[in-house]
């Protein structure tokens, strides 16, 4: 994406807006000041409307489960960094 962008004179962005969020940065610091203890695993879930316009085109976002999930897998790595072991589920936008 790097190459695409700097090849094509475009700029190239990844908002991960997740981390700005309020709810999401007081979890960082309850993570990060051990008020809690050490966590040691999670559940996350995150739902939204079912999207319109431009996001349902695949051509043009990737569809709407690419969408969320980049957002989701960066908010967790942000907060507890890499994690050791992964499952998933989802539905259909």
């Amino acid at each position: 994406m790097v190459e695409a962008a700097q090849s094509s004179g475009k700029k190239l962005l990844t908002g991960h807006c997740l981390r700005f969020w309020p709810g999401y940065e007081y979890l960082k610091e309850l993570i990060t000041s051990g008020e809690f203890g050490q966590f040691t695993e999670g559940y996350f879930y995150r739902g939204s409307g079912a999207p319109k316009g431009w996001l349902v085109k695949d051509e043009l976002s990737g569809g709407c489960m690419l969408d969320m999930h980049v957002h989701d897998t960066d908010i967790i790595q942000h907060l507890f960094g890499k994690p050791n072991k992964i499952s998933g589920e989802a539905s259909l936008c």
